[in-house]
């Protein structure tokens, strides 16, 4: 079953489905700004509205051979400076900049269990990759 995805901003079709998503997801919000003047004792704070702060995940998920796992991983990079909706657990997360994404690794396996692509049992390539989102305000 597929906990975590990306689909296209407004579409709930999946198009990049993970395994798994580690990281520490940060949401948009007004978060203050620190204020402070030279000789005045203290700090002060800005509100300055709602925004995102770049935050870095990590994902896995299983294709069927090679060539499919680097086209998949050429398909992650053709949406950097893009817009697409996050979803965590199965629920929307909101909607994330892509401001980059790496390849941490290519594994192939001699046998998938609980895959989302890959039948059980049949060989496969696992792809790894990190990712730098920013969430947007809704």
């Amino acid at each position: 079953m597929i906990s975590h995805w990306l689909t296209e901003v407004g579409n709930n079709t999946v198009v990049f489905p993970f395994l798994t998503l580690d990281g520490s997801l940060v949401p948009a919000a007004d978060r203050p700004e620190r204020v402070i003047y030279k000789g005045v004792t203290g700090i002060g704070a800005w509100f300055d509205g709602a925004r995102g702060e770049p935050f870095g995940v990590s994902t896995f998920t299983d294709i069927h051979d090679g060539a499919t796992a680097i086209t998949t991983f050429s398909q992650y990079q053709a949406k950097i400076g893009l817009l697409m909706d996050l979803y965590y657990l199965g629920a929307k997360w909101g909607s994330v900049l892509i401001h980059d994404v790496s390849l941490k690794e290519f594994r192939t396996v001699a046998s998938v269990v609980g895959g989302i692509t890959v039948t059980n049992g049949n060989p496969g390539v696992l792809v790894y990759a990190d990712w730098k989102l920013e969430t947007l305000p809704s």
